[in-house]
């Protein structure tokens, strides 16, 4: 994988938000992308989508509080690359 960059709306954004992140990768074969989050308070992980050829997902910001948004990009050698986000929900 040589490149992952990863765009969302501007933190920090409001309880019930709708938050559209999106990626964008080059690598070898076809891509597959993973989109995670993670409850910085809690540190409960949740899967907002498992590995897909879409390259964005929509997620709801239901709790306030710090947050870490994870995109995993997996390549057709199994090769995964991981970019994060730190996130605020007010």
């Amino acid at each position: 994988m040589r490149c992952l960059t990863v765009s969302y709306k501007k933190a920090p954004q409001a309880s019930g938000t709708e938050v559209t992140v999106s990626a964008a990768a080059s690598g070898t074969g076809v891509l597959q992308y993973k989109f995670l989050i993670k409850d910085n308070t809690t540190g409960n992980w949740a899967v907002i989508r498992d590995y897909s050829i879409l390259n964005s997902c929509t997620w709801k910001a239901n709790k306030a509080g710090n947050k870490t948004l994870y995109v995993d990009v997996k390549d057709s050698n199994g090769k995964v690359t991981r970019a994060s986000i730190s996130y605020t929900i007010k």
